[in-house]
This record gives C-alpha cells, sequence and structure tokens, in this order.
C-alpha cells in the first residue's frame, strides 16, 4: 500500500510551482529531529523506556484490517488533495507559500476556499463513518 502511494507521490511530486522562500534549517531540524527521535524509540529493540514495548491494544484481526483501512483512508485523501490542488488554489487566493509564478486571482473578490473543503469533506468523512458504525454497532 505504502509502495503503490510512494510510487504516484514521487512523480507527482516534480508537477509542482517552485516556491520562492525555503525553510530554515533550524526550521526544518526541529521537524526532523523529533520524528527521527521518535522512530528509534519506536523500532529499538530495547527501548530505554519499556513502556513502549507493551501493547495497549487487544491482539485482533479486526484492528489489524482497522488500522489498514484508515491508513489506506489517509493515504487516499492525500491523493485526493493533490489532484484537486489546482481547483483548491484556482478559487482560493491565499496559498500555503508565496510561489515565484504566482498570479493574482482574476476576480476581485475570490471565495475564501473554506466553502470547497466543506463540501469535499463530507466526501470523504462519510465512508469512514459508515464503515465505523458498521463495525462497532454489533
Amino acid at each position: 500500500m505504502w509502495l503503490s502511494w510512494v510510487g504516484y507521490w514521487w512523480p507527482a511530486s516534480f508537477n509542482v510551482k517552485t516556491t520562492a522562500r525555503h525553510e530554515t534549517l533550524l526550521s526544518r531540524l526541529s521537524h526532523i529531529v523529533p520524528l527521527a527521535l521518535a522512530t528509534i524509540l519506536l523500532w529499538a529493540p530495547n527501548s530505554p523506556l519499556p513502556v513502549l514495548g507493551e501493547r495497549f491494544l487487544p491482539d485482533a484481526a479486526w484492528l489489524f484490517w482497522f488500522g489498514a483501512v484508515l491508513t489506506f483512508a489517509g493515504l487516499l485523501f492525500t491523493v485526493w488533495a493533490r489532484v484537486h490542488r489546482s481547483q483548491l488554489e484556482r478559487h482560493d487566493h491565499r496559498q500555503a507559500g508565496p510561489r515565484l509564478d504566482h498570479q493574482r486571482p482574476v476576480s476581485v473578490r475570490a471565495p475564501s476556499g473554506h466553502w470547497l473543503l466543506e463540501t469535499h469533506l463530507n466526501e470523504v468523512v462519510q465512508p469512514i463513518r459508515a464503515f465505523i458504525e458498521r463495525t462497532f454497532s454489533s
């Protein structure tokens, strides 16, 4: 599942606009260092914190499949967001960061873009909600 996602995401990452400003090294390290530390603590066979090696959920098949479906839904959401990025940018002049080839919106009053998120959020949440209700309504 993850390899399929990387197989899509990596080539798609070349089809983006160039950023005008880059993150500083200190800012970048403030994300990478905690992530690396968490990875080491979770994957080390002899963790200095024994509680990290203990199971807190029962060993059940349904939990595996629930996690797999949840992961798949998250990956699917990232693909959906990348595909619809251009549509979101067309409706919202405020973007994540300034772009070198940034163009002003054509209209004088640009919509906030929140309406588009609210419209499509239900499409994402509804199947997840239905799955959870079917799974736990026993």
